[in-house]
Formats: structure tokens, sequence, C-alpha cells
């Protein structure tokens, strides 16, 4: 009636929800107002039915080990490096990123680009640069032969190089990672794609890894930087040889650079 919000089992379609609570089951009082005492709310400080904590003002979902705002303990995955995810059993929740590129904005965001033999290939300087031929996000990669002749193949005679700094001072005593989306497609097989780093700024260099042949596709490569932890001249590389015949192929695609540390 008029002046009642409720009688009997008569809720006139109200809820918990509609009340604006998480859950539980809302009755009648007998002065025919509702009764929310079986309703549940994340952030009321009880755990209520349903949820697995509720630390009240305390829940966050930004704070190491605290109830979410969901009440939902933390987890791993939920973006927040806890206690137990340190030492490894959540290292995605852990990582620090020190530099990240996807080649969609402007080039060349810090990256150095050259070629070890000018003057040999068709258009004299054959390097890396954005491309939208293939992108594993985005509308672009970055390709090595972006500057070649060819708007889908490489060219012969190629010594591409690409290079980027990186202060890696803040991940002393931690796990370093570079990491990369790459595509190779190289049939000659003196050809080859090479990744690698330097600890003095790039006067001297090392190799993590080699690719020629087909990758088939997009493929995900993450390689152990660690011995760069601590090193304000750290600097990473991206390397494209090709010899003087069978350049048909789309050569070598890079992107979604990442170079990160585990806290």
């Amino acid at each position: 009636e008029a002046a009642e919000s409720c009688d009997g089992t008569a809720l006139g379609g109200a809820s918990c929800l509609s009340l604006g609570f998480d859950g539980g089951a809302l009755s009648c009082a007998t002065d025919c107002s509702f009764d929310t005492s079986a309703c549940t709310a994340c952030g009321d400080g009880q755990v209520d039915p349903g949820e697995e904590c509720d630390d009240g003002p305390a829940n966050s979902d930004t704070s190491p080990d605290a109830c979410r705002t969901d009440c939902t303990l933390p987890s791993c995955g939920d973006g927040v490096c806890d206690t137990a995810d340190q030492g490894g059993a959540c290292p995605a929740d852990c990582r620090v990123i020190v530099f990240a590129d996807d080649f969609d904005g402007p080039w060349k965001n810090g990256w150095s680009t050259g070629d070890l033999y000018p003057g040999i290939a068709e258009d004299l300087v054959d390097t890396w640069e954005p491309a939208t031929n293939a992108s594993h996000s985005g509308s672009k990669s970055l390709w090595c032969a972006g500057e070649g002749s060819n708007s889908t193949t490489y060219d012969n005679n190629m010594g591409a190089w690409a290079v980027h700094p990186v202060d890696l001072t803040a991940a002393a005593g931690y796990p370093v990672y570079y990491d990369m989306w790459l595509w190779v497609e190289i049939t000659d097989p003196d050809d080859y794609f090479a990744v690698s780093y330097s600890l003095d700024g790039g006067s001297n260099w090392s190799t993590l890894a080699v690719i020629g042949g087909d990758t088939g596709g997009w493929v995900f490569r993450t390689y152990d930087l660690s011995v760069a932890a601590g090193n304000p001249n750290a600097v990473i590389g991206l390397y494209f040889y090709s010899d003087g015949w069978d350049s048909s192929t789309h050569g070598a695609y890079v992107d979604d650079v990442r170079v990160s540390y585990v806290q």
C-alpha cells in the first residue's frame, strides 16, 4: 500500500541489487520496511556469502597483499606484485617495464639505425624502419628493409642494424628480460636475423640469438638480459644480414619490443 515499502513477501520488484548492495536476500520487516540485514556489500568490513575477504576501507586494487575491491583475495594476474608473487611465482605481476615500443608512434623514438654495407645495395642504404606490411599489434611493425628499394622483400647485400639504449640502473639485483614478437621469412641459408646487446654503450656487442629460415608467422621470444642488470649503459640491438643473392622474401619483422625486470 502507499505508505509501505513492502509487505510480507511482496517486495514491489526490489532486491538487494536494486538497493545498491552487491547481493544477498532482501526481506520485509514487520513494519513493512525493507530488511537489508541479509544483503551483502563488498567494502563493509564483513566477509559476506560469496566474498573471499573484506577489509573495508583497506580493500585495494594497488596495494600488495590487500583484499581487492571486489572482495577477492590477491592472486597471480591481478596486476599487483604481492609477497607470494615475488621470487618468480607470478613474474607477470612483478614486471617493471624499462622500455617498450610497438612502432605505431613517432619514429625513431630513441632508436638509431644504419647499414654496414651502404653503397652496395640498390638504394645505397637498407635498414630498419616501421612498415605496414605486417604487424603483431596495431598497424605497424619494425621491418629490416623499411628503407630498402623493395616494398615487400628485402634487398641483397644488407647489414641493417637498429639499436636503442636502456638504462637498467634500477634493475640491479633483478632478472632482466628482452622480449619481442618476431616474424622471420628467409630462404637463403646464408641470410639471418640476430638479436644482440651491448654493456658499454654500443662499442662491443654480444649475440643472444641468430634466426634464419621461416618462423611461419609471428612468434614470441624472450631473452635473458640479466647480465645487464644495474647497467646504465646497456643497449639492445637488432641486426639483419643478406648476401648478394636470393632476397625474394620478407626478411624479418619485429613488433612489441619490451625490456623489463622482475622485482
